[in-house]
C-alpha cells in the first residue's frame, strides 16, 4: 500500500522538528567537577517554535518542555505538538502530537513516543501508533517491525498493520510486516462484478 501525498506532508515536518531542535544552542563553559550526563545542560519550558516563509507560518512547533543533554547530543521533548501550514492563512495542511520525542542532534533522527497523532487535512489521513522514528540521513518515517499502526481516512478506509515505513523521497508508505484493513474506493466507474 502506498501513499504518496501523507508523506510529503508528514515528513518535512519531522525533518523541521529535527532540524529546529538542533539548533538551540549554548555554551555556558567550564563546569565545577563532572558532568552528569543524566542532567541537561539546558531546560526550557512552554516552548514554541514558529517557522515563517515571506511573512505566514510554515510550521509551529510547541512542546511543555525540551531538555538539552550535549554529552548524549540528544534532546528530550515533552508534550510535543505541531501544525503545518501551507499556504497564506489560518489553514493547516497537518497537525499532531506524541508525548514525547528523542532528537539525536548529530544525525537529525527523531523517536517519537506515546500516544503518536498525525492528521493530514487535504487527505483527510490520520496515522495513530505509539511509536515512529525518522531517520533523517534516509529521509524515511518507521513504525517498527512489530509496533502497530493505524491509517484511517474520513472515507472510512482503515488499515492496521506492522512495518510501517513511509520514503520522504520516493513519496510512498507501505506495511511490510503485513497489513489489513478496509479500502473504500472513490472511483466514480464500476468495477467488473460490483453491484451499483
Amino acid at each position: 500500500m502506498n501513499n504518496r501525498s501523507a508523506a510529503n506532508t508528514v515528513l518535512p515536518i519531522l525533518a523541521c522538528l529535527s532540524m529546529t531542535i538542533a539548533a538551540c544552542s549554548f555554551d555556558y563553559g567550564p563546569g565545577e567537577g563532572e558532568d552528569d550526563p543524566s542532567e541537561p545542560d539546558l531546560a526550557m519550558t512552554g516552548v514554541e517554535y514558529v517557522r515563517v516563509r515571506d511573512g505566514s507560518p510554515v510550521v509551529r512547533i510547541q512542546a511543555e518542555a525540551v531538555e538539552r543533554f550535549e554529552l548524549k547530543q540528544s534532546m528530550s521533548v515533552h508534550q510535543f505538538r505541531f501544525a503545518q501550514y501551507p499556504g497564506e492563512g489560518p489553514e493547516t495542511g497537518a497537525v499532531g502530537a506524541a508525548s514525547s520525542a528523542v532528537v539525536d542532534l548529530e544525525s537529525g533522527d527523531v523517536e517519537l513516543s506515546g500516544s503518536v497523532r498525525i492528521f493530514v487535512e487535504d487527505e483527510d489521513l490520520s496515522i495513530e501508533t505509539d511509536s515512529l522514528s525518522w531517520k533523517d540521513g534516509s529521509r524515511m518515517l518507521l513504525g517498527g517491525d512489530s509496533v502497530p499502526v493505524l491509517i484511517k481516512r474520513k472515507d472510512g478506509s482503515v488499515f492496521s498493520g506492522t512495518g510501517f515505513g513511509a520514503d520522504a523521497r520516493r513519496r510512498t508508505w507501505e506495511f511490510a510486516g503485513g497489513a489489513s484493513g478496509t479500502y473504500i474506493s472513490d472511483d466514480d466507474e464500476d468495477e467488473p462484478g460490483t453491484v451499483p
